[in-house]
């Protein structure tokens, strides 16, 4: 009687027991792979955003930049094509337009940024960049 004890009844109480602590053990294993996955997910940096000012050519305006800017913002850029003084939309006389006004508006323009800038001038104003970056040494990340 003893022997049949243990082999008639032993695998219906195992295979309760089983089936409880299997559907405990998946709902762990659950438990562990989703909050793994999210501390996986919130341990990811957010990438700083440099900040690019794209600087037009002489005759031109900030809309010179328009399919650049389309490309750089995929790119994790925060983009800023300005209007120069004279240009674009900016409606001041020639005669009162200056290089150091261009060079004025735009150390105003980095200066307004926390971290250090990319300068990229086109042609002309590659001369503009050039004095931008003496003057404000430490707010200019590169010149291109």
């Amino acid at each position: 009687m003893y022997k049949k004890f243990f082999t008639l009844e032993a695998p219906k109480i195992l295979l309760s027991w089983k089936k409880n602590n299997l559907s405990l053990l998946f709902s762990l294993l659950l438990l562990l792979v989703f909050t793994s996955s999210c501390e996986q997910k919130k341990a990811k940096p957010q990438k700083e955003k440099t900040t690019v000012i794209l600087v037009h050519s002489a005759w031109l305006g900030g809309w010179q930049w328009k399919e650049t800017i389309y490309h750089l913002k995929h790119e994790h850029l925060n983009v800023i094509a300005p209007d120069l003084v004279g240009h674009g939309n900016d409606k001041t006389p020639p005669n009162e337009i200056t290089m150091e006004e261009y060079v004025n508006q735009l150390v105003e323009l980095i200066d307004a940024e926390e971290k250090p800038v990319v300068l990229v001038g086109h042609s002309f104003n590659g001369i503009t960049i050039s004095r931008v970056a003496e003057l404000r040494p430490k707010k200019v990340k590169k010149l291109i």
